[in-house]
């Protein structure tokens, strides 16, 4: 029998390529054909200071590889989503605009004499981009995508630029934080530890292979044991409790005697992790939770905690 359906779904295939490739492009060209001119210079890495300043307020975030952790909100001095600003920069270092004409640019400042949006980049105490953006473009791009006029560090030239600008600097101060808790490279552990409800269990990492110190000795499973260390460093704040907690809130939370208390370490000792879990929260699906050397207090689900445990206890079958 003829797959007369082969032809058809080579047809169907090579549609699908030509339409990525005509619409998927975030760039828009400019009306004479040529490429957009690229507005940003800098290099990703030299960048260690961040500044949005929008309708919400103004956020400051400053490259300062501490504890693990690469970038800081300041000056509230918290972890940063350092794959959200690593995202963000790589797109403002491919930000192109599209130059918007003398006689348009003449009739008014498009909001541009006090900006929605300032955005400014720094490293090495230089200025590496200043980016103002003001009103939207009254008419969308060809994809429909919005559009919004902007321009570089009070310089006179004006452009329009793509609404995803405004979209990826977007939020609050919570929108920006790490949401994980014990963020540590699997590869890079060396020693795992836990205790909870009387149990305990600690191991060490000899090359490729791992051995149990407590309880017993003896080889233990290398992929139970990553497991283990993925459950505890894929704990994800649901939500940011209390950045300052005094002493008797701790107790409340019933992270003064954490119930549960795993603890990892780098092969070398230079990067340490331990997750206490204190009480569930009344009535929610959620455990309180911090790290035993900062002060920050978060709630994580009920069903991580849960894994974390059956991965504890999987090490210890049959050791007990």
């Amino acid at each position: 029998m003829r797959r007369w359906w082969l032809p058809l779904a080579a047809a169907a295939v090579f549609a699908l390529l030509l339409f990525y490739v005509l619409e998927v492009d975030r760039r828009e060209p400019a009306a004479d054909g040529k490429e957009e001119p690229r507005l940003a210079t800098f290099e990703t890495g030299a960048v260690d200071e961040i500044e949005i300043g929008g309708p919400e307020g103004k956020l400051l975030f400053k490259r300062r590889p501490t504890d693990g952790f690469a970038w800081w909100l300041e000056p509230q001095h918290l972890p940063a989503n350092d794959t959200r600003l690593e995202y963000l920069l790589q797109t403002l270092a491919n930000l192109r605009g599209k130059p918007v004409a003398a006689t348009e640019a003449e009739a008014g400042a498009f909001g541009l004499e006090r900006p929605a949006w300032q955005i400014e980049l720094r490293g090495g105490g230089q200025t590496l981009l200043a980016l103002a953006v003001g009103e939207a473009v009254p008419v969308t791009g060809s994809g429909g995508e919005r559009l919004f006029y902007a321009r570089l560090g009070g310089r006179p030239e004006i452009y329009t630029v793509p609404g995803w600008v405004i979209d990826d600097c977007a939020g609050k101060v919570d929108d920006w934080r790490e949401r994980y808790l014990a963020e540590l490279p699997t590869p890079e552990v060396g020693a795992v530890e836990v205790a909870w409800d009387g149990r305990r269990l600690a191991a060490r990492r000899k090359e490729e292979r791992w051995f149990l110190s407590v309880p017993g000795e003896g080889e233990v499973d290398a992929g139970k044991v990553r497991t283990f260390i993925n459950r505890v460093t894929f704990m994800e704040a649901r939500e940011f409790v209390s950045d300052r907690p005094e002493t008797a809130a701790l107790a409340g939370w019933g992270l003064d005697r954490p119930w549960l208390v795993a603890k990892l370490a780098t092969a070398d000792g230079s990067l340490r992790r331990e997750l206490l879990l204190g009480k569930r929260a009344p009535g929610r699906p959620l455990y309180y939770a911090k790290l035993a050397d900062h002060p920050w207090v978060y709630l994580v689900e009920a069903r991580s905690v849960e894994e974390l445990q059956a991965a504890a206890t999987e090490l210890l079958q049959g050791r007990e």
